[in-house]
């Protein structure tokens, strides 16, 4: 049984790959297991080779062939038409999602970068059909479970156990009343204190991930600035992390990332 695959643009409207009702998905992706790699080296004086810095992921692309049919050229054109508007790169990152025959779900950030161009020649288009590779570019390389994982965290410590490949950004939820709290891992030795007043019935999120680093109060108010001098917005690490929670009880809310699908 194949993967099947979808595309959801920015507004969360979703694209069956796989709908032989609307686009055929066809055999050939590329790129979709392991992102590539990147040495960060540098020369030593007098010494031969080089020396090892940074071993990091590089952005991935990943092409996705796909044919377009219809009962007439004008539903041809129509189905295309629909699937740019989709795809268009300046609406924002969408998600590139797939289905495994076991039922694994993971979603790739990504926009579009190419290959939807279109070649109208022979082999690649027909009068009721239409071939195209179109390229997604994911700045994060990593694919991202489609849900939540969640966990209540009471004050103490507690071992959370990130099952995924690499890194894990936690949103942390903080129901008042609070004046200070504090979060730490100490399996990394990092940590985030926040002392506010937060009233009964308010709300704060601590937004770890990359691109958001957001501390907020539910009603829009920007609380960063009471964070403490020393607070790192600190990763889940693969593996199991001694969280501890000083101050008040918290819920954790993050997803799984992985190197392939």
């Amino acid at each position: 049984m194949a993967d099947t695959v979808s595309w959801i643009d920015p507004a969360g409207a979703e694209t069956v790959l796989t709908n032989q009702a609307q686009v055929k998905h066809l055999k050939g992706q590329d790129n979709r297991y392991m992102p590539p790699v990147a040495y960060v080296e540098e020369e030593v004086p007098f010494q031969h080779g080089s020396r090892l810095r940074e071993v990091r992921f590089r952005p991935r692309e990943t092409a996705q062939p796909i044919l377009v049919e219809g009962t007439s050229p004008a539903l041809v054109r129509a189905k295309l038409r629909s699937l740019l508007s989709a795809l268009n790169p300046v609406r924002g990152d969408g998600r590139l999602k797939v289905v495994s025959h076991d039922g694994t779900a993971r979603e790739l950030v990504c926009r579009y970068s190419g290959g939807m161009e279109v070649e109208e020649r022979k082999g690649t288009k027909g009068r009721l059909w239409q071939a195209a590779v179109p390229v997604f570019h994911a700045s994060d390389p990593f694919w991202y479970d489609t849900a939540y994982t969640t966990a209540s965290l009471g004050v103490g410590t507690t071992a959370v156990n990130n099952t995924g490949d690499v890194d894990a950004w936690p949103e942390w939820t903080i129901n008042g009343p609070f004046s200070s709290v504090t979060i730490t891992n100490n399996t990394t030795g990092k940590a985030v204190a926040l002392t506010v007043s937060v009233a009964s019935g308010e709300t704060v999120t601590i937004d770890t991930r990359p691109g958001r680093k957001t501390v907020k109060r539910n009603d829009g108010t920007n609380l960063y600035p009471y964070l403490s001098a020393a607070s790192f917005l600190w990763p889940l690490i693969p593996g199991s992390n001694s969280v501890v929670i000083t101050g008040v009880a918290i819920t954790l809310n993050y997803k799984r990332r992985w190197l392939t699908i």
